[in-house]
């Protein structure tokens, strides 16, 4: 995982309501940012967590980006790999941006034992 964003529980003001639109414009602003080109094989994805997903050509590399939220929280992950390993690598990765679980979500509010 790239990176992680939680809204404070003690934080004054709306809670964020993140929603694809959002992720979209995050995601855009995020390829923008880092002059990843056109982007392809773009995904949305909505259950438990909202997903966009987009891939980008840096040279021989492929470079996927995913943001996932569960309209509070947000995830931005990042893979690179060689182009030609795209269909095998992208796919466990898929697999594992699905899972995610933020803090409040997981087991023991994210909390686990120091044995």
């Amino acid at each position: 995982m790239k990176s992680t964003a939680r809204w404070p529980q003690n934080r004054g003001g709306e809670e964020p309501n993140i929603d694809i639109t959002k992720l979209e414009e995050m995601l855009d602003d995020f390829a923008s940012e880092k002059s990843l080109g056109q982007s392809f094989d773009k995904q949305i994805y909505e259950s438990r967590l909202c997903i966009v997903a987009s891939s980008y050509h840096t040279g021989s590399d492929l470079v996927r980006v995913w943001y996932c939220s569960d309209e509070r929280n947000v995830a931005l992950a990042t893979f690179v790999c060689d182009s030609e390993m795209r269909n095998i690598e992208v796919n466990e990765c898929e697999g594992i941006v699905r899972s995610v679980q933020f803090a409040a979500d997981a087991p023991n509010g994210g909390m686990r034992s120091a044995s």
